[in-house]
């Protein structure tokens, strides 16, 4: 098949697939479409998260009559992991090595019996993993990488510009440091939209949600640190990633490296 017969066919299924989308999920579309971030909505967000810092906002506490029950702690690795994670938007100049990057993408892997870190509605698996690599000690330095979670290794997507030419993309102050890494989670709603409808547009962010937990803890167990990003600019990272004309959805990145001083 020629290069321009791959292409054309690839785009078709993209569009039979966007189609498929609109029809079983269309208010989960609309939310998307409506929530993204950009160079022209940016401003109004801000604006709005200042005004609420200045107020002051009370939300009722749930409180139970009922005598409550003394737990005990645990005081295992797993919790000093949970409790160790804390963020961070400054960072180190200090390079992350391969080593400690491959430790972190383990906790997307795939085990040989096709089992997964993560748990999946259906099995379906919508998340994809995606990394910004700014400062590796080691050959996939200052490249855009894709995660192959069935035998755990990096594909190259394409050269990564400095840092300052799209920290905005990612809307976090980084105090003119960079981050080592930046993580970004990636849906394609399809997978589970086919099956479930609207409902399946929450699994697939849960999904998102149980992925992330394993990086901050992996993150915090190699004594590390970062921050999620929450107020991406959706349509700009994808176009970074080179999914422009594709179903997929920019989700949430996750900057982290080596804790520097503030």
């Amino acid at each position: 098949m020629g290069k321009e017969a791959q292409i054309d066919l690839s785009q078709s299924l993209s569009s039979s697939v966007g189609l498929i989308m609109k029809e079983n999920a269309r208010l989960f579309q609309l939310f998307w479409e409506n929530s993204k971030l950009n160079s022209t909505n940016i401003t109004e967000f801000t604006k709005r998260l200042d005004e609420y810092n200045r107020r002051e906002s009370y939300f009722p506490e749930l409180q139970y009559s009922r005598d409550d029950l003394k737990l005990k702690k645990p005081g295992d690795d797993l919790f000093r992991q949970m409790i160790g994670r804390k963020s961070a938007r400054v960072f180190s100049e200090k390079p992350v090595n391969e080593k400690k990057l491959g430790f972190l993408m383990s906790s997307f892997i795939q085990t040989k019996d096709r089992r997964r870190t993560i748990a999946s509605a259906g099995a379906l698996y919508p998340v994809e993993v995606f990394c910004l690599v700014n400062n590796l000690k080691g050959k996939m330095n200052r490249k855009i990488v894709y995660y192959n979670c069935d035998n755990h290794t990096l594909s190259i997507v394409c050269d990564l510009p400095e840092w300052k030419t799209y920290k905005e993309y990612f809307s976090i102050d980084t105090n003119s440091t960079t981050p080592a890494l930046i993580f970004v989670f990636v849906i394609f709603p399809e997978r589970v939209t086919d099956k479930y409808g609207e409902r399946g547009g929450r699994f697939a962010l849960i999904e998102v949600g149980h992925a992330v937990q394993n990086l901050a803890l992996r993150i915090a167990k190699e004594q590390m640190a970062g921050a999620e990003l929450g107020g991406i600019y959706d349509d700009r990272i994808k176009d970074m990633l080179k999914l422009g004309g594709t179903t997929a959805q920019v989700v949430l990145g996750y900057a982290c490296g080596i804790p520097g001083r503030r």
